[in-house]
């Protein structure tokens, strides 16, 4: 057993190895679709590093809480300072109303190392929404903080009254929080995924590693290292946003990395590919590229109407690694230096930055109103329209019928004699699938399924889409998307492989995409809400049906002043998707082509409908529905007999909505 606690090469390359898929996990890239993992790879470390220093320094007699307090002071607080103070000016910049408000809480919450615990009650790390929170990761520090706060007092406590009963205590507690674990997977997955107690085991089976390590350090093993990371990597790519997390399944990374750190020394293979000089510098960074990636991914995203595509998320990936380096050198590795900052310093740092945060944090919350007011304040709005609902609140509700669907899942009823019909597309077709469902002939005449992926990725992911159960039993498959040039480019192959597979085919086009002022959380409805309340435009004897009028006129107008949205290549031409779309499907009889401008406006009365009477919302940005819109919109398809069973197709009239 030794004294001292040496370094190891392999741990920093195993902190490479959590780090990097819950970066290009947070990216979207797909096959990364169990990177979160990383994080539970982190917390086993962790238990091990912490464990190890605390059975060390209680051996030698030099167990102090103050210095074991002030290493983590050094190591965690500079580095996540800077990144919250870089978050503030951005949000109040780029984030709407409520998000700011969000926001504010998040950073009060950091300054009381309960991130966690805001966002178990906000829920959920899995929905679209969390891509945009600035803060979304600091839960995991929280979790890691709240363990440093009560294990060194803990384990000091048990050794002191009898070593070996010690460890029979620490077994006992993380049973009992992998029990605990596992019932709350089902009953309150939220509360199991984000609070301590139902992760404190994957931190104490790192505890346990350090134990093993103290007391009869076992040999290095060449099979038990390689099975350990078999665990993780096997995770990385086989889990997703549907795998229990965390439940029996977390095993495979937290056992994983036990078996790492107990068996990858020395000369295994594993040691060789860990302690590789390029995974090592990565694990280095691997805290700033942590704390850093997640900022630049969410206002990348909160800036970016259309859907992040490859060259963005690279782009975004290695801005993180970049910006992480710098932070390691200029902020994390100066404030280890004890010579530049005593503990004296640090506390004090450390007490008025955590002062700060909470002091911003609580004013930036309860007045989020007034210093966030002239951008993203829809309080305009909300004065004409009693119902009136903010925008990420109608975002969030849009997506609500599909949250509770599992894609892997069937979704139709097979003992119905209806057409099967499966949505494919990005955002856009989540639209769709809620107008559709909504429709008098859902359920009828057919029945819905909607798969989330860009059109440009599905020659890459058709084995995947092939083994759907909604896409082995589905008789048409409707693309609907906010088509780019990149889907041009595949579209082709795309529909080569599903006429491969006997599916008929229907494109319904790109909407229209409604002028946005200010930012694509605002969109006209809250502009000439706000203009007309300015100039004083309304008066007094005016009701929310008047506004709603000049509201619909409004957008008719720019919808007949630009009919289809263009998009621009890297040299500046200009290429109109819907006519190219057009043509595309002129080389196929067997696809329709399907216009949603046909049902959300009326060219006579030279409306597009944008709100209702009651001046509720039917759209929450540029062009996605609220779920009001959808159920008015599904009304219209109906009256329009806009969607009908591909054997009727050939009923209706040159003027159809079919090309």
């Amino acid at each position: 057993m030794s004294s001292t606690l040496t370094y190891r090469p392999e741990i920093d390359g195993l902190r490479a190895l959590a780090v990097l898929p819950v970066i290009f996990f947070h990216a979207g890239f797909e096959h990364f679709s169990g990177g979160y993992i990383g994080v539970d790879v982190f917390f086993v470390i962790s238990g091990f590093l912490i464990t190890s220093i605390l059975l060390n320094e209680i051996n030698n007699n030099k167990f102090s809480l103050i210095s074991f307090y002030e290493r983590r002071a050094r190591r965690i607080l500079p580095a996540l300072a800077v990144v919250v103070f870089f978050t503030m000016p951005l949000s109040w910049m780029y984030l709407n109303t409520s998000q700011f408000k969000d926001y504010s809480q998040s950073v009060a919450a950091v300054s009381l190392f309960g991130s966690n615990i805001l966002f178990w009650l906000e829920s959920g790390y899995f929905q679209a929404a969390s891509e945009e929170k600035p803060l979304l990761h600091t839960w995991s520090l929280a979790v890691e903080e709240q363990f440093y706060l009560f294990f060194p007092i803990l384990l000091l406590l048990l050794f002191r009254r009898s070593r070996r009963s010690s460890y029979t205590w620490l077994f006992l507690i993380s049973v009992i929080s992998f029990i605990l674990c596992e019932y709350l997977v089902v009953s309150k997955p939220s509360a199991n995924f984000f609070l301590l107690p139902s992760r404190v085991w994957e931190l104490f089976v790192g505890a346990f590693a350090a134990i093993l390590m103290k007391s009869v350090d076992p040999k290095a093993n060449d099979i038990l290292s390689m099975v350990g990371l078999s665990f993780i990597v096997l995770g990385i790519f086989l889990f997703d946003e549907y795998t229990p997390f965390p439940s029996a399944y977390t095993l495979a990374p937290v056992l994983g990395t036990f078996l790492v750190i107990l068996f990858g020394r020395n000369n295994t293979l594993v040691n060789k590919v860990l302690s590789n000089s390029l995974l090592v510098s990565i694990g280095l960074l691997s805290y700033s590229a942590y704390l850093w990636h997640q900022p630049i991914f969410a206002f990348v995203r909160v800036n970016s109407i259309e859907e992040l595509n490859l060259s963005l998320k690279w782009i975004m990936v290695l801005s993180s690694l970049f910006i992480a380096f710098i932070s390691w050198k200029f902020i994390e590795s100066p404030f280890r230096n004890k010579r530049q900052f005593t503990r004296a310093r640090i506390f004090k740092l450390s007490f008025v930055t955590l002062f700060l945060f909470f002091l911003i944090g609580n004013l930036g919350s309860w007045f989020a109103n007034v210093v966030n007011p002239g951008q993203f304040n829809e309080a305009i709005f909300f004065k004409l329209s009693k119902n009136s609902i903010g925008n990420e609140k109608l975002r969030l509700e849009s997506w609500s019928n599909l949250k509770e669907k599992n894609e892997h899942f069937l979704w139709y009823d097979l003992d119905k004699n209806s057409e099967k019909v499966m949505i494919l597309g990005n955002s856009h077709s989540k639209d769709i699938y809620n107008t559709l469902t909504f429709s008098k002939t859902n359920g009828k005449d057919f029945q819905f399924s909607r798969y989330g992926i860009q059109i440009s990725e599905i020659p890459h992911n058709i084995n995947k889409i092939r083994r759907l159960p909604n896409y082995k039993y589905a008789d048409t498959v409707v693309f609907a998307s906010r088509y780019d040039l990149a889907d041009i480019e595949e579209f082709e192959k795309v529909i080569s492989l599903f006429i491969e597979d006997n599916k008929r085919l229907a494109i319904i086009l790109n909407t229209f995409e409604f002028p946005e002022y200010r930012t694509r959380k605002w969109t006209m409805a809250e502009y000439v809400a706000y203009e007309h309340s300015v100039d004083d435009k309304l008066s007094n004897s005016e009701s929310p049906s008047d506004l709603a009028d000049i509201i619909n006129q409004q957008y008719f107008i720019a919808y007949s002043e630009k009919k289809y949205a263009s998009r621009h290549d890297f040299d500046g031409n200009v290429h109109d998707i819907n006519q190219r779309l057009i043509a595309l499907a002129r080389n196929y009889s067997e696809i329709k082509i399907l216009d949603r401008m046909e049902y959300q406006c009326e060219i006579e009365s030279q409306v597009c409908f944008a709100v209702s009477k009651d001046l509720e919302k039917y759209y929450y940005d540029y062009g996605h529905n609220s779920i009001a819109g959808a159920r008015f919109f599904a009304t219209r398809i109906d009256e329009l007999n806009w969607f009908v069973k591909p054997n009727e197709k050939n009923k209706k009239s040159k003027e159809s909505s079919y090309d």
